[in-house]
């Protein structure tokens, strides 16, 4: 990590940090944001962020799904005792396709990541492609680059968007609604206000003309359920579980499932998602 010029920042209380390179090329990092009628407020970094930036890629995950992560700690040689900097309730990233994406970032991206061999100059290549779908894409979608990827959850988002990245391929799936009550009332608040680490659960190939189906796992509750509306038709979000509803008072609870039509833009953005990565995988071997 030394010998790639890292450093340790005090971030503490910064509304923005710019990492800087050895040949001067430069990162301007935000913490987070917090969206209001006029636009965006940017959130400061909290007090005792004093660390190190460092590239993390999750075991299993393909190359694609590398990313920044900010490691909290006094000195380099504490950094295996440190701890990731966090927001709401997950690490603070960048990712690597949010790097690649922006032409300010490329001295940052050349220096830090491509020489030291971090991130081999095909993958770049391969993602820079994509970079004329981003319009398509809404800036609060999810973002997974394997389909049971697990992610945050929202209970008080009244309906879930996401985007589905792989080498070749970038697509997009919007309006899906797993936790609203009835879907002949599509304004109806959310029931529930917390948030959870959740799992797709996929049945079906899309190499098979059967419709495919999506589940939803809950992983691990990170902020606690709060039920906003009375109502008996989905049952409250439990860590282990899949999500339950029903369509009657008199009838039992059944996981959730989400099985877009034949030929629906979603359809079509999971399948050619789910070729795409596979021949990802057999390319690649991840």
């Amino acid at each position: 990590m030394e010998a790639m010029g890292q450093q340790v920042y005090d971030l503490s209380d910064l509304q923005a940090a710019t990492l800087r390179t050895r040949r001067n090329a430069f990162l301007w990092l935000v913490y987070g944001g917090r969206r209001v009628d006029a636009g965006t407020t940017w959130l400061p970094y909290p007090s005792g962020t004093k660390g190190v930036f460092y590239y993390h890629l999750s075991p299993g995950r393909p190359p694609l799904a590398g990313e920044l992560r900010f490691r909290k700690c006094d000195s380099i040689q504490q950094f295996s005792c440190g701890e990731d900097l966090e927001i709401g309730g997950q690490p603070w990233t960048l990712s690597l396709f949010n790097i690649i994406q922006s032409s300010f970032r490329k001295g940052y991206l050349d220096e830090l990541l491509i020489e030291p061999g971090l991130v081999d100059r095909e993958l770049v290549a391969d993602l820079q492609r994509l970079k004329a779908k981003c319009h398509l894409l809404k800036s609060n979608a999810i973002t997974l680059y394997d389909i049971d990827q697990p992610f945050i959850a929202d209970f008080s988002l009244t309906a879930v968007s996401v985007r589905l990245i792989t080498r070749q391929s970038l697509q997009s799936m919007t309006m899906i609604h797993p936790w609203r009550m009835t879907s002949r009332f599509p304004m109806v608040p959310s029931p529930f206000h917390g948030r959870a680490r959740v799992q797709f659960k996929l049945a079906g190939s899309p190499e098979s003309e059967e419709r495919l189906t999506l589940q939803l796992r809950i992983l691990e509750i990170l902020e606690p359920i709060k039920h906003i509306i009375p109502q008996k038709f989905v049952a409250e979000p439990r860590a282990g579980e899949l999500l339950m509803k029903r369509k009657k008072q008199t009838v039992d609870f059944t996981p959730w499932s989400y099985s877009p039509s034949l030929g629906a833009r979603n359809h079509k953005a999971l399948v050619e998602f789910l070729k795409s990565r596979a021949a990802d995988k057999a390319k690649f071997g991840v």
